[in-house]
């Protein structure tokens, strides 16, 4: 974690944690599509915002501070709040129909809850919107809920 400055006046400076996730693939596209998805959700609140990032080795972002769904809740879909559910949902929901994301790795420890908020931190393995959605994505949005994981990410 470090420590960025977040704004600045003559009687204060107010500080936010950041979390630097650290990248050791040469794949750089995937770490840029990365860095956009983060962008692009933080822009509607659905994320952490983005301080900085090289788009090859690191990304910068606010620190939520706070536990993972997994580790609050544990992995268990049943362990999880219908109100978490139905948020996670949502983010994922309006990735696809709104910013054309397609998130699959629907898994309770990329997520946090804050505030009575969810909100989605790892889109590593999401991609661009396809022609034919992917049939596990498919079936959550059509069932309006998540009722289970995607079993390619267990």
């Amino acid at each position: 974690m470090a420590k960025t400055e977040l704004k600045s006046s003559k009687r204060m400076i107010v500080y936010t944690m950041s979390y630097i996730k650290r990248f050791k693939t040469k794949n750089y596209a995937s770490v840029r599509r990365e860095a956009q998805f983060l962008n692009i959700a933080a822009s509607h609140g659905l994320a952490p915002e983005v301080y900085d990032t090289d788009y090859k080795t690191y990304i910068e972002m606010e620190d939520l501070e706070d536990m993972n769904i997994g580790d609050l809740y544990a992995n268990e879909i049943e362990n999880i709040p219908p109100n978490i559910i139905a948020g996670m949902y949502s983010i994922v929901w309006f990735l696809y129909y709104v910013c054309d994301i397609e998130y699959l790795d629907l898994w309770p420890r990329n997520f946090v809850e804050r505030g009575n908020r969810v909100f989605i931190l790892d889109f590593g393995d999401a991609k661009n919107k396809q022609k034919r959605c992917d049939k596990y994505l498919a079936k959550i949005l059509k069932s309006g809920t998540i009722t289970h994981w995607n079993p390619e990410f267990l």
